[in-house]
Protein backbone atom coordinates (compact mmCIF):
# COMPACT_ATOMS: atom_id res chain seq x y z
CA UNK A 1 0.00 0.00 0.00
CA UNK A 2 3.09 2.40 0.76
CA UNK A 3 4.72 1.83 -2.73
CA UNK A 4 1.22 2.38 -4.61
CA UNK A 5 0.61 5.72 -2.58
CA UNK A 6 4.92 6.39 -3.10
CA UNK A 7 4.11 5.73 -6.74
CA UNK A 8 0.84 7.65 -7.22
CA UNK A 9 2.20 10.49 -5.25
CA UNK A 10 4.95 10.80 -8.14
CA UNK A 11 3.23 10.64 -10.53
CA UNK A 12 0.80 13.23 -9.21
CA UNK A 13 3.75 16.02 -8.83
CA UNK A 14 4.64 14.82 -12.58
CA UNK A 15 1.44 15.83 -13.65
CA UNK A 16 0.98 19.13 -11.45
CA UNK A 17 4.15 20.14 -12.38
CA UNK A 18 3.45 19.60 -16.42
CA UNK A 19 0.83 22.08 -16.25
CA UNK A 20 3.20 24.81 -15.16
CA UNK A 21 5.24 23.78 -17.90
CA UNK A 22 2.51 24.00 -20.65
CA UNK A 23 0.83 27.19 -22.38
CA UNK A 24 -2.14 25.79 -22.93
CA UNK A 25 -2.37 25.72 -19.11
CA UNK A 26 -2.02 28.85 -18.88
CA UNK A 27 -4.35 29.74 -21.29
CA UNK A 28 -6.91 28.11 -20.02
CA UNK A 29 -6.40 30.02 -16.41
CA UNK A 30 -6.33 33.41 -18.14
CA UNK A 31 -9.43 32.59 -19.84
CA UNK A 32 -11.30 31.28 -16.82
CA UNK A 33 -10.06 34.01 -14.68
CA UNK A 34 -11.03 36.59 -17.43
CA UNK A 35 -14.84 35.37 -18.12
CA UNK A 36 -15.40 34.79 -13.80
CA UNK A 37 -14.46 38.41 -14.18
CA UNK A 38 -16.96 39.14 -16.24
CA UNK A 39 -19.48 37.74 -14.57
CA UNK A 40 -18.55 38.70 -11.17
CA UNK A 41 -18.51 42.15 -13.31
CA UNK A 42 -22.10 41.60 -14.33
CA UNK A 43 -23.16 40.60 -10.79
CA UNK A 44 -21.96 43.92 -9.45
CA UNK A 45 -23.82 45.94 -12.08
CA UNK A 46 -27.06 43.78 -11.60
CA UNK A 47 -27.01 43.89 -7.76
CA UNK A 48 -27.74 40.28 -7.61
CA UNK A 49 -26.71 38.59 -4.23
CA UNK A 50 -27.88 35.38 -5.47
CA UNK A 51 -25.67 32.00 -5.00
CA UNK A 52 -27.29 30.34 -7.69
CA UNK A 53 -26.99 32.82 -10.30
CA UNK A 54 -23.21 33.58 -9.14
CA UNK A 55 -22.34 30.01 -9.98
CA UNK A 56 -24.49 29.21 -12.69
CA UNK A 57 -22.82 30.78 -15.33
CA UNK A 58 -19.21 29.68 -13.47
CA UNK A 59 -20.25 26.00 -14.71
CA UNK A 60 -21.14 26.73 -18.06
CA UNK A 61 -17.48 28.13 -18.53
CA UNK A 62 -16.31 24.55 -16.59
CA UNK A 63 -18.52 23.27 -19.43
CA UNK A 64 -16.04 24.18 -22.30
CA UNK A 65 -12.67 24.34 -20.15
CA UNK A 66 -12.81 21.55 -17.98
CA UNK A 67 -12.68 19.57 -21.75
CA UNK A 68 -9.22 21.23 -22.70
CA UNK A 69 -7.44 20.51 -19.01
CA UNK A 70 -8.30 16.70 -19.46
CA UNK A 71 -7.87 15.99 -23.03
CA UNK A 72 -4.20 15.62 -22.49
CA UNK A 73 -3.77 13.43 -19.56
CA UNK A 74 -3.36 10.25 -21.40
CA UNK A 75 -3.53 10.86 -24.95
CA UNK A 76 -0.52 12.75 -25.18
CA UNK A 77 1.14 9.53 -23.52
CA UNK A 78 -0.26 7.26 -25.65
CA UNK A 79 0.45 9.19 -28.36
CA UNK A 80 4.36 10.06 -27.88
CA UNK A 81 4.50 6.51 -26.82
CA UNK A 82 5.63 7.30 -23.43
CA UNK A 83 2.31 5.18 -21.66
CA UNK A 84 4.35 1.70 -22.81
CA UNK A 85 7.46 2.78 -20.40
CA UNK A 86 5.32 4.43 -17.81
CA UNK A 87 3.20 0.90 -17.54
CA UNK A 88 6.85 -1.20 -16.29
CA UNK A 89 7.13 -2.38 -13.51
CA UNK A 90 6.34 -1.64 -10.69
CA UNK A 91 3.58 1.12 -11.99
CA UNK A 92 0.16 -0.59 -12.10
CA UNK A 93 -2.46 1.21 -14.63
CA UNK A 94 -4.67 2.12 -11.82
CA UNK A 95 -1.48 3.80 -10.49
CA UNK A 96 -1.27 5.92 -13.51
CA UNK A 97 -5.01 7.02 -13.52
CA UNK A 98 -5.08 8.35 -10.13
CA UNK A 99 -1.71 9.83 -10.42
CA UNK A 100 -2.68 11.71 -13.06
CA UNK A 101 -6.34 12.35 -12.49
CA UNK A 102 -5.19 13.64 -9.04
CA UNK A 103 -2.90 16.52 -10.78
CA UNK A 104 -5.41 17.20 -13.29
CA UNK A 105 -8.19 17.67 -9.95
CA UNK A 106 -5.46 20.21 -7.72
CA UNK A 107 -5.13 22.72 -11.39
CA UNK A 108 -8.78 22.88 -11.60
CA UNK A 109 -8.78 23.61 -7.73
CA UNK A 110 -6.59 26.20 -7.83
CA UNK A 111 -8.14 27.60 -10.98
CA UNK A 112 -11.60 28.06 -8.81
CA UNK A 113 -9.87 29.44 -5.69
CA UNK A 114 -10.08 33.01 -6.84
CA UNK A 115 -14.15 32.12 -6.61
CA UNK A 116 -13.86 32.51 -3.25
CA UNK A 117 -12.07 35.72 -3.39
CA UNK A 118 -14.61 37.13 -5.51
CA UNK A 119 -17.56 35.90 -3.07
CA UNK A 120 -15.73 37.73 -0.10
CA UNK A 121 -15.55 40.63 -1.93
CA UNK A 122 -19.55 40.82 -3.24
CA UNK A 123 -20.37 39.59 -0.08
CA UNK A 124 -18.92 42.88 1.62
CA UNK A 125 -20.20 45.25 -0.74
CA UNK A 126 -23.48 44.14 0.06
CA UNK A 127 -23.24 44.46 3.69
CA UNK A 128 -25.89 46.79 4.02
CA UNK A 129 -28.27 44.51 2.87
CA UNK A 130 -27.04 41.53 4.40
CA UNK A 131 -24.36 40.39 2.20
CA UNK A 132 -24.28 37.23 0.79
CA UNK A 133 -25.34 33.92 3.37
CA UNK A 134 -22.30 32.04 3.86
CA UNK A 135 -24.07 28.86 4.00
CA UNK A 136 -24.91 28.92 0.07
CA UNK A 137 -21.46 30.00 -0.80
CA UNK A 138 -19.86 27.42 0.67
CA UNK A 139 -22.43 24.53 -0.50
CA UNK A 140 -22.20 26.35 -3.99
CA UNK A 141 -18.20 26.09 -3.63
CA UNK A 142 -18.53 22.26 -3.05
CA UNK A 143 -20.82 21.87 -6.12
CA UNK A 144 -18.22 23.94 -8.62
CA UNK A 145 -15.33 21.33 -7.22
CA UNK A 146 -18.31 18.29 -7.43
CA UNK A 147 -19.10 19.42 -10.82
CA UNK A 148 -15.34 19.79 -12.11
CA UNK A 149 -14.09 16.55 -10.51
CA UNK A 150 -16.76 14.90 -12.30
CA UNK A 151 -16.05 16.91 -15.57
CA UNK A 152 -12.66 16.03 -15.24
CA UNK A 153 -13.32 11.91 -14.61
CA UNK A 154 -15.14 11.69 -17.76
CA UNK A 155 -12.23 13.84 -19.69
CA UNK A 156 -9.50 10.81 -18.59
CA UNK A 157 -11.59 8.25 -19.62
CA UNK A 158 -12.11 9.39 -23.53
CA UNK A 159 -8.64 10.56 -22.85
CA UNK A 160 -7.58 7.09 -22.23
CA UNK A 161 -9.38 6.06 -25.54
CA UNK A 162 -7.66 8.02 -28.40
CA UNK A 163 -4.22 9.12 -29.11
CA UNK A 164 -5.78 12.22 -30.11
CA UNK A 165 -6.21 14.82 -28.13
CA UNK A 166 -8.80 16.88 -29.81
CA UNK A 167 -11.09 14.12 -30.30
CA UNK A 168 -10.86 13.43 -26.64
CA UNK A 169 -11.56 16.99 -25.60
CA UNK A 170 -14.99 17.13 -28.28
CA UNK A 171 -15.87 13.43 -26.24
CA UNK A 172 -15.40 14.45 -22.94
CA UNK A 173 -17.54 18.03 -24.05
CA UNK A 174 -19.98 16.05 -25.39
CA UNK A 175 -20.60 13.75 -22.84
CA UNK A 176 -20.47 16.77 -19.77
CA UNK A 177 -23.27 18.27 -22.05
CA UNK A 178 -25.65 15.33 -22.44
CA UNK A 179 -25.03 14.37 -18.84
CA UNK A 180 -26.21 18.41 -17.43
CA UNK A 181 -29.06 18.14 -19.72
CA UNK A 182 -29.89 14.77 -20.12
CA UNK A 183 -33.04 15.12 -18.10
CA UNK A 184 -34.84 17.54 -20.90
CA UNK A 185 -34.11 15.25 -23.29
CA UNK A 186 -36.07 12.68 -20.64
CA UNK A 187 -38.99 15.28 -20.52
CA UNK A 188 -39.21 15.78 -24.50
CA UNK A 189 -38.76 11.96 -25.36
CA UNK A 190 -40.43 10.80 -21.79
CA UNK A 191 -44.23 11.47 -22.31
CA UNK A 192 -46.19 9.87 -20.15
CA UNK A 193 -43.25 7.49 -18.90
CA UNK A 194 -42.82 8.70 -14.80
CA UNK A 195 -39.80 6.05 -14.78
CA UNK A 196 -38.31 7.73 -18.09
CA UNK A 197 -38.07 10.81 -16.49
CA UNK A 198 -37.28 9.80 -13.00
CA UNK A 199 -34.57 7.72 -14.55
CA UNK A 200 -32.98 10.93 -17.03
CA UNK A 201 -33.79 13.26 -14.10
CA UNK A 202 -31.59 11.16 -11.44
CA UNK A 203 -28.50 10.96 -14.13
CA UNK A 204 -28.74 14.79 -14.90
CA UNK A 205 -25.76 16.23 -13.08
CA UNK A 206 -27.86 19.99 -13.69
CA UNK A 207 -30.32 18.47 -11.42
CA UNK A 208 -28.30 17.66 -8.73
CA UNK A 209 -25.73 20.59 -8.72
CA UNK A 210 -28.80 23.33 -8.78
CA UNK A 211 -30.18 21.46 -5.38
CA UNK A 212 -26.38 22.24 -4.35
CA UNK A 213 -26.47 25.57 -5.49
CA UNK A 214 -29.00 26.43 -3.30
CA UNK A 215 -27.58 25.00 -0.23
CA UNK A 216 -29.38 21.52 -0.32
CA UNK A 217 -26.81 19.33 0.97
CA UNK A 218 -27.23 15.85 1.55
CA UNK A 219 -25.13 12.60 1.26
CA UNK A 220 -27.22 11.29 -1.56
CA UNK A 221 -26.09 14.36 -3.98
CA UNK A 222 -22.28 13.76 -3.05
CA UNK A 223 -22.54 10.15 -3.37
CA UNK A 224 -23.88 10.11 -6.94
CA UNK A 225 -21.32 12.27 -8.16
CA UNK A 226 -18.92 10.54 -6.75
CA UNK A 227 -20.27 7.14 -8.73
CA UNK A 228 -19.36 8.43 -11.78
CA UNK A 229 -16.08 9.82 -11.27
CA UNK A 230 -15.23 6.16 -10.00
CA UNK A 231 -17.08 4.79 -13.14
Amino acid sequence: MMRAATVILILFTRELKGYFFSPIAYVVAGIFLFLNGVVFGVTLQTRVLVTDELFNPISVILLFLIPLISMRLLSEELRSGTIESLLTDPVRSWEVVVGKYLGGLVFVALLLLPLAVFCLFIHNLGQDHGGLDPGPVLTGMLGIFLLSATALGLGILFSAATCNQIVAGVLTFMAFLFLCWIDDVGQVIGGQSVFLQEATEYLSLSSHILKIFRGQILCQYDIFFLKIILF
